[in-house]
């Protein structure tokens, strides 16, 4: 979007100063072969521009094989698992199961460090935990 912003103003600036031109000189051809070569130049430049950036594809572009950033997700198989908070969930946090730590987000309410938890649930890179009663 910023660029698109800067080439609108780029546009307007330019049609301004043909038209400024245009208020200046006598003459209608003068003025016409202003646009012209204004133009002209614009089109050089806009296919120059275009040409390197096709051939330095390396800096510009992502390639196919290239692959975007995934979130972790988590196996089915910690639902059910119980734990204890790592840092208090103030909805969100970290909970410590099987001696490892994981993000999570409380089901319910606030959860104090070392209240025992239980896995309810995943979603994308957060655990969904609820106290253990």
């Amino acid at each position: 979007m910023p660029g698109g912003i800067l080439a609108l103003c780029a546009a307007f600036l330019a049609l301004v100063s043909v038209s400024l031109f245009f208020r200046q000189t006598s003459s209608f051809w003068i003025g016409g072969g202003y646009l012209v070569v204004f133009l002209l130049a614009s089109l050089g430049v806009s296919f120059l521009a275009l040409k390197i950036i096709k051939r330095s594809q390396n800096s510009f572009c992502l390639h196919k094989d290239q692959e975007g950033f995934t979130s972790p997700s988590f196996e089915e198989d910690l639902q059910g698992k119980e734990g204890s908070v790592a840092t208090e969930l103030k909805p969100a946090g970290h909970v410590r199961i099987e001696g490892r730590i994981y993000q999570a987000l409380s089901q319910k309410d606030f959860l104090e460090k070392d209240c025992p938890i239980e896995v309810v649930s995943t979603e994308g890179s957060h655990l969904i935990v609820k106290r253990k009663i």
